[in-house]
Parts: structure tokens; sequence; C-alpha cells
């Protein structure tokens, strides 16, 4: 079950809209590499709120924990931008999601653990996207 997950993770593709980046767990990223220099930014995530767990909520629901997490983020005043973690797997609905940029790994983590997510993609300037994952079993 946790491999099945795990990997399920690492063959999504990460994307925002505006700009159009996308981000694929082992391959770097032009378009995000542009964009992390253009901004002078060198660290970035990308995490949801929807589905804690890896358990099915509904689209309210969803809708509703992704806008907490986007109004903490205006809070710490945190640049982000929307976007879609799309699966491969198609009985997986895509998740709205955040490219969180200018965060360190500590904080990333910390945001998915207050937001209950198994995982999350990370990366810095020129460097490969990881999944880091780990919070299966933590709890708050």
């Amino acid at each position: 079950m946790i491999e099945s997950l795990i990997n399920s993770y690492k063959e999504t593709t990460y994307t925002t809209y505006n700009p159009k980046i996308e981000i694929i767990i082992g391959e770097n990223s032009n378009a995000l590499n542009l964009y992390l220099k253009k901004i002078d930014e060198k660290l970035w995530a990308f995490i949801t709120a929807e589905n804690p767990r890896s358990r099915p909520f509904s689209k309210e629901n969803n809708s509703l924990r992704n806008q907490v997490l986007e109004t903490y983020l205006i809070k710490k005043n945190i640049h982000y931008l929307k976007g879609l973690g799309i699966p491969k797997d198609k009985n997986w609905e895509p998740e709205n999601s955040f490219l969180i940029v200018g965060v360190n790994k500590k904080s990333a983590e910390e945001i998915a653990i207050t937001f209950e997510q198994n995982a999350f993609v990370y990366g810095e300037y020129n460097k490969t996207p990881e999944l880091v994952y780990g919070y299966l079993h933590q709890s708050r």
C-alpha cells in the first residue's frame, strides 16, 4: 500500500498555471529554473492541502482546505503560484496545489504535516526535484 502511494506520487506531474511550469520527480525543469532566476529565489516546494493522508475528500472540503493553506501563505507573505498535481493513475483526481517559493525544507515539512500530507515535492534552483515523504503515519 505505502509503496503504491509513493509510486503514485513519483509518477504525478506537478504543474503551475501562470507561468506554465511542469515539474517531474527526478527531472530538472528549465521553466522552473528560469522562473526562480527571474524572481531571485533558490528554494521551493509543491504542496496541496487536498485529500489528507491520501484519503479522498469531497471537492467542497478539498477547496476549503486549500483556501486555508492559501490564507496561511498570504498571512506569512510567502510567494506562491497556483498549480495542479496531475496523477498518471486516472483513478485519482488531479489535486489543486501550490508551488511555494522561497521556503526551506524544514518549513515545507511543517506545512505538509500541518495539512496532513503524506509527501511533498521539494527542490532547489538547478537541482533535480525530489519527493519528500515519511509522514504516512504521523499525526498532529
